[in-house]
Order: structure tokens, then C-alpha cells, then sequence
């Protein structure tokens, strides 16, 4: 006995996977292109400051000397004056100097357009760039160093 089913068998016959390939093509191409983000981007590796002053000569920054080893002269950084930030870039580290500055002090030239009256609340310099994975395998298990931080 052959029971037919001619309206089940029509929605059989006519179905169309259509929709669900569009939506799967496009969740793997949002993948791929999460992955190759995830794999070539460069993201910028910051150290925070633990104090600075303004001086004459500009802004001078205290970092840890686990940090100091890390920046260079030349390097592009920025410093926070109250609520406005500005670009600086590192002149003089003074492990490197003639014991002109304090240890473990670097001297800022900060670009303003204006005299600065505020007293700097912070510097941030950009020690390095890396990629969001390497950055994630170089420390599985491990703290980042004190004040590094990461900001796209």
C-alpha cells in the first residue's frame, strides 16, 4: 500500500539549498577575513610612564628599567597633558646620556601648537609592533611587562 504525500514530495523536489550556501559562503569569508587580520596586522606596543614633569627642555618621563631597555631615541610616543594628548617623540634616555637626568628618566619633545600649561599626567611611548597572534603566542601563560599596554 503506497500512501502519497504529492505536497511533501513537491516541497522535497523544488527545496533549494541556495539560502544556506549564500549565508555559509558568507560567514567563511568573514572568517577569512577575521584570520588574516588576526595574522598580518600590526598593532602598536605601548609603555606607560610611572611619573613625568614639564621641564624647560621638555617633558621628562620615569619608566621602570625593565621598560627603559626598550626605547630608543627617535621613537614616536605622545603625552597626556590633563584631558589633550599630544604626539612627542623620545630625544635623550638617560641610561644612554652623560648622567645629565636621573636613571631610568627619558626626555619627551612634545609637538604642541600652543605653550602647555597643564602639568603632564602621563607618557606613553610605542616600543614596538606586532601582530595580534604573536603577540598572543610570545606571552600564553605570561603577564605583560608593568604599564605595557596594547591600543589599535
Amino acid at each position: 500500500m503506497s500512501i502519497t504525500f504529492s505536497r511533501a514530495n513537491r516541497a522535497i523536489t523544488n527545496d533549494s539549498f541556495r539560502p544556506s550556501l549564500v549565508g555559509l559562503g558568507l560567514t567563511v569569508l568573514v572568517l577569512a577575513a577575521w584570520g588574516a587580520w588576526f595574522v598580518f596586522a600590526r598593532v602598536p606596543l605601548y609603555t606607560v610612564s610611572a611619573e613625568t614633569q614639564q621641564t624647560r627642555e621638555g617633558v621628562i618621563a620615569k619608566f621602570a628599567p625593565e621598560q627603559i631597555a626598550r626605547i630608543r631615541a627617535g621613537q614616536s610616543a605622545s603625552v597626556t597633558f590633563g584631558a589633550q594628548t599630544y604626539d612627542a617623540q623620545v630625544m635623550e634616555i638617560a641610561n644612554f646620556a652623560q648622567n645629565r637626568m636621573t636613571p631610568n628618566t627619558v626626555r619627551l619633545a612634545v609637538y604642541a601648537s600652543a605653550p602647555l600649561t597643564d602639568a603632564p599626567t602621563r607618557a606613553q611611548i610605542e616600543i614596538e609592533r606586532v601582530g595580534p597572534l604573536e603577540y598572543i603566542l610570545k606571552n600564553i601563560g605570561t603577564v605583560p611587562p608593568n604599564g605595557a599596554t596594547t591600543q589599535p
